[in-house]
């Protein structure tokens, strides 16, 4: 076992056991000390950790990395801002309760270094496939027209209220929600099966020479139009999710092809502008839906009636909604097992039961109560804070789902596991020469939500995963069955 693994190990037992016997308020000097050692953890991870993988090296557009960068500003950035002194406790939005903030900084710790010896721990291996000279190449004329289909049911059935600003306040019709889904069900199907068709049908030599200009010609400019709309709208009503999810799934295929290395610099100038405007969006959202859009955009701008939350500062604004997503570590962490039984993975199970068919029937039998707060870690969370009259949703993280489950024990398991998988992703989407469909469906899937799992789950896009290998075998029985006949 190489020392790295070691140190990893000896950190993670210490800080297991820190979270098992520590007790107390927010104390400042612990809460540095604990940032001091985060800070060593994550400084090796990026910057002496030995890459073997050629491909991997100095590839910012990565699982793992974007993964950490949305897990630390979710579980950390808010500690940082009250060690610095740019929030206190007496924000109650975000600590909840005192007494546990700190056991709750113990056990993100402990889940992100279980994450990072997962992640060693997967063996790569230097030729464990051979790309095949070719793969037949299957035309993506009928995701196309789904996808159009499914994006024009989309506006029919959304109340218009939505795409002028109202997400949050206005809910979409279930004829409409599973219209997104088949949408983008059909959009990562197409850009994936168009990659597929470039990168096993061409010579090494044209995909040394391959530009994203020849890229975009090949996704074809009636599908990147479908694409740009739907983004248009998204934009219009106040949702951000679908512009990052979408841009990296889209930026996925040309990667898959050429193993384009990002530059470093250009890649931050994007993440900055796009966590501005991303940020930006979000005041939108909250302002005055009686004032026009365009007119909320430039008041937003200058920063007029713009509304900040708890009024406190941050070293980053720009994500500080994305980091206020830690107060569901707080909840989950204050209320279970002291008021609440752990689910003992009831939660991970229902999310598995989500791909099967007739699955929620099947939990339903399974279950005894079945109520609002069962549904999943997000509704749990909502109902501990609000109780049965909810107003509002308040979202979930990666560390608390796992938590609410199985406590510390889920939480190092599973981002133990998902740390395992996310280097299997890495290393089947960027270096090995063949991978299959499932792999690559996870891969692509699993790299354009990195940055938002955090504060989700871990298992959610397990059903859009699977239903887009559907569609994709689908795809290819159309197609070849047409060619027999033919």
């Amino acid at each position: 076992m190489h020392f790295s693994k070691v140190v990893s190990f000896l950190l993670l037992v210490m800080f297991c056991g820190v979270f098992l016997t520590i007790e107390g308020s927010m104390n400042k000097s612990v809460m540095t000390a604990f940032f001091f050692v985060l800070g060593v953890i994550i400084t090796t991870f990026f910057f002496f950790r030995r890459e073997r993988a050629e491909h991997l090296r100095s590839q910012p557009v990565k699982h793992s990395t974007l993964f950490l960068l949305g897990f630390l500003i979710v579980h950390f950035q808010y500690y940082l801002d009250y060690i610095l002194g740019f929030t206190n406790e007496a924000n109650y939005k975000i600590w909840y309760n005192h007494f546990f903030v700190i056991k709750s900084f113990a056990l993100s710790i402990a889940g992100l270094l279980a994450f990072v010896l997962g992640y060693d721990m997967y063996k790569y291996k230097l030729s464990a496939y051979v790309r095949p000279r070719s793969e037949t190449q299957l035309s993506t004329f009928i995701l196309q027209i789904f996808s159009l289909v499914f994006l024009l049911l989309f506006y029919a059935s959304v109340d218009p209220r939505y795409l002028t600003g109202h997400y949050g306040n206005v809910e979409l019709s279930p004829t409409a929600v599973y219209a997104q889904f088949g949408f983008q069900v059909c959009v990562f199907a197409t850009i994936i099966q168009n990659s597929r068709n470039t990168y096993f049908n061409r010579s090494n030599s044209f995909l040394k020479n391959y530009t994203f200009r020849n890229y975009i010609k090949d996704q074809g400019l009636f599908f990147s139009g479908i694409i740009s709309i739907y983004l248009l709208s998204v934009m219009l009503s106040g949702d951000r999710g679908p512009l990052m999810t979408m841009a990296l799934c889209y930026i996925s295929g040309f990667l898959f092809i050429t193993k384009y290395k990002v530059a470093k610099l250009p890649l931050f100038l994007v993440f900055f502008f796009g966590a501005f405007f991303i940020s930006l969006l979000g005041q939108v959202r909250l302002m005055n839906k009686n004032i026009s859009f365009t007119d909320r955009i430039i008041m937003a701008y200058k920063g007029d009636n713009t509304t900040h939350g708890n009024g406190d500062d941050s070293i980053s604004p720009q994500t500080k909604e994305l980091a206020g997503s830690v107060k569901t570590v707080h909840m989950a962490v204050s209320y279970v097992p002291d008021k609440h039984n752990y689910l003992f993975g009831r939660f991970q199970l229902q999310q598995i039961l989500g791909i099967i068919p007739f699955g929620t029937m099947f939990k339903e039998s399974l279950f005894e109560d079945n109520s609002y707060k069962y549904i999943g870690s997000a509704q749990f969370i909502t109902w501990i804070d609000q109780g049965d009259s909810r107003f509002y949703g308040l979202g979930t993280s990666c560390i608390a789902d796992f938590y609410m489950d199985l406590g510390l024990v889920g939480v190092v398991l599973g981002m133990f596991l998902f740390g395992y998988f996310i280097r299997f992703c890495e290393l089947s989407f960027y270096t090995y020469d063949y991978l299959s469909i499932s792999a690559h469906v996870f891969s692509v899937v699993y790299l354009a939500f990195s940055i938002y799992i955090s504060r989700s789950t871990v298992l959610f896009n397990l059903k859009l995963c699977a239903f887009i290998i559907i569609v994709l075998f689908f795809n290819k029985y159309i197609i070849n069955k047409s060619r027999i006949k033919s």
